[in-house]
């Protein structure tokens, strides 16, 4: 389940339901709770938006991947600072680009 950086506590519950059952229907199943980015900080435990604390434990439950974690379980180990590094350089060429119109 992929949410918002600062999902409200009825996102969150839903997407635990599901994820409850989808490990329920497949116990070999990897089930995620993913924040594509952390807008507190660059580590797990930087994360402090509270409503959806009460669901999850932001800070250590495995299912709950936030920024590089999450990335890196979808492209590998290293894919958050290449894609990083991808933005950075379409960011540099697009201003370029507008400073030359």
């Amino acid at each position: 389940s992929i949410k918002t950086v600062k999902p409200n506590i009825d996102q969150t519950a839903e997407a635990k339901r599901d994820l409850l059952k989808l490990k329920l229907h497949d116990p070999d199943s990897n089930v995620y709770f993913g924040l594509y980015y952390n807008p507190y900080g660059d580590h797990r435990d930087d994360y402090s938006w509270g409503p959806p604390m009460g669901i999850f434990d932001f800070h250590s439950d495995p299912s709950v991947l936030i920024g590089s974690d999450y990335w890196d379980v979808l492209g590998g180990e290293g894919f958050y600072a290449e894609i990083l590094d991808i933005a950075g350089t379409v960011g540099n060429e697009c201003r370029q680009m507008l400073e030359n119109l």
